[in-house]
């Protein structure tokens, strides 16, 4: 039902250690273990650069449990997940292989280990040796890709037609692509890694998809007849993946121009759940026909794009309080009300149904849980092996305490910048967003663009007493007059780079 496998793979030793060690280790509530409320912002932090300096001696004791336990259900399932890696199917890939090499990097954006970059370095290297250019009946169209292996009665079996899987698959090799890119300064075989799957997916995969769309790049991302345009939640957050890393990576515009409305889309599908107002609840399409609410097993595929896209502090999803309503969402109702055990869980977003109980890397929105009760339920629900890789590297995001990284590169760039301009908070907002700036200066202009790059209005931050500069938009332009609702960017013109946030206006 969940189109899950079950992990058989060796490691009886490991699995026996971690089940021994479980109980000794601290509870996950204790004042020294839970992420408080008040912590620093995730995605300021908790980026995809390597610390050279990282040592496991420098964790809290909760994060060396869970850090140690990743270690050890790794170790469990590296014979699994290498043969997944080279069975050459991208529902495969996209999925099981897709979902652990995600978690990895946030152990990565956790710690700064390069461990974890390095295991994904080795899985992306058995993929990538199946890349040919052949179906299985030897139709061949010049363009390398994997092939739909999951369903031998399926019309797309043995083929690279597969929209939903395809996708999946892109999404993820995109996030891998942006890992090393971030640190090819600290290796040059990342740069390398980099540049291949850069050049993969432009020149193979896409140009393959755009050929299709009648050499329509617009429509092979946007036309479902055609090209890869999936009306399911889970698909077009992978899209989101795709084209926000490729802009990352190439600051090539026309990513830019895919990734905001999608990204805008999928925020407004979500809505507040009028049973348990702190939580969300989505359909399982953003649009066409009705499907019901969706179901846990697609809903989290949905969910790595949305912590991802939070650490990378991108439009609404920069905003703590929308994370805080999906960790409301799976403490609340999806597996809170079928507790203690956690042996079931509801089988739907919406609370409805139940089903079997999987709890994925939800683990992770353990930070935005101010209770301590998504921790507690991943440590009832760890083991080691493949599933404990997804518990595990959750739950070490959501009690990283992580600090002083370097954000992010800017687009086309190959390396990180200092970052002055913080992400503007709320994020969406209707009445008013605050803008800080870490800047010795004082005072700084700012100002605020639509996205058709028209100047709508100039603003100053300025500091009160110590810390750092501060400004707000009230959401009107320079006559005093409401701006419309969608997305803006706010720019810092400093000496050396300009520096931008964007953030979305609600009325």
């Amino acid at each position: 039902m969940f189109g899950t496998r079950t992990d058989s793979g060796p490691g009886l030793i490991l699995v026996l250690f971690c089940l021994l060690t479980v109980a000794s280790w601290p509870s996950l509530c204790s004042a020294d273990g839970a992420l408080s409320a008040g912590a620093s912002s995730a995605g300021d932090d908790l980026t995809l650069r390597i610390d050279p300096a990282f040592t496991p001696s420098r964790l809290g004791p909760t994060e060396r449990a869970w850090y140690d336990r990743l270690l050890a259900s790794m170790s469990n399932s590296r014979t699994l997940i290498d043969t997944r890696a080279g069975e050459d199917d991208l529902y495969t890939l996209g999925r099981s292989v897709g979902d652990y090499t995600a978690s990895l990097l946030l152990a990565l954006r956790a710690t700064g280990d390069r461990a974890f970059l390095d295991r994904v370095a080795e899985i992306s290297e058995i993929y990538r040796a199946d890349l040919a250019d052949a179906w299985d009946n030897g139709t061949q169209d010049g363009f390398v890709n994997w092939r739909w292996h999951e369903d031998p009665a399926s019309s797309y079996y043995g083929t690279d037609l597969h929209q939903l899987d395809e996708t999946m698959t892109h999404g993820n090799v995109a996030l891998v692509a942006y890992a090393f890119h971030v640190n090819r300064d600290v290796d040059p075989s990342y740069g390398e890694k980099a540049d291949f799957w850069r050049g993969y997916l432009e020149n193979q995969f896409l140009a393959k998809w755009t050929a299709r769309a009648g050499g329509d790049p617009v429509a092979a991302w946007d036309n479902e007849g055609t090209g890869l345009y999936k009306r399911y939640t889970h698909p077009r957050a992978n899209q989101l993946r795709l084209a926000y890393y490729l802009w990352k990576i190439t600051g090539n515009d026309f990513y830019r121009q895919r990734a905001e409305p999608i990204a805008t889309e999928l925020l407004a599908h979500v809505q507040t759940n009028p049973d348990v107002p702190s939580a969300y609840r989505w359909k399982h399409q953003v649009s066409g026909s009705d499907l019901g609410w969706q179901q846990i097993n697609y809903a989290h595929y949905f969910m790595f794009p949305v912590l991802e896209m939070h650490l990378e502090n991108y439009l609404g999803y920069a905003s703590e309080s929308n994370m805080g309503r999906y960790a409301s969402t799976f403490r609340d109702v999806v597996f809170g009300p079928f507790g203690p055990g956690y042996g079931t869980m509801a089988y739907r977003v919406y609370g409805t149904e139940t089903a079997g109980s999987e709890f994925y890397e939800m683990a992770g929105f353990g930070r935005w849980d101010q209770t301590g009760s998504l921790l507690n339920m991943a440590n009832s629900r760890y083991l080691c092996g493949l599933d404990g890789v997804y518990i595990s590297a959750g739950a070490l995001m959501a009690v990283s305490q992580r600090h002083g990284t370097t954000t992010g590169v800017e687009p086309g760039t190959g390396g990180p910048p200092a970052r002055h301009l913080a992400p503007p908070a709320p994020n969406p907002f209707r009445s008013q967003t605050d803008i800080r700036i870490h800047a010795a200066e004082s005072p700084v202009n700012l100002a605020v663009y639509d996205v058709s790059g028209r100047l709508v209005r100039r603003l100053t931050a300025a500091r009160h007493a110590t810390g750092p500069l501060t400004g707000t938009w009230d959401g009107t332009d320079a006559a005093g007059a409401e701006v419309a609702s969608g997305i803006y960017y706010i720019r810092l013109a400093r000496s050396g780079p300009e520096e931008t946030r964007s953030v979305v206006r609600l009325r």
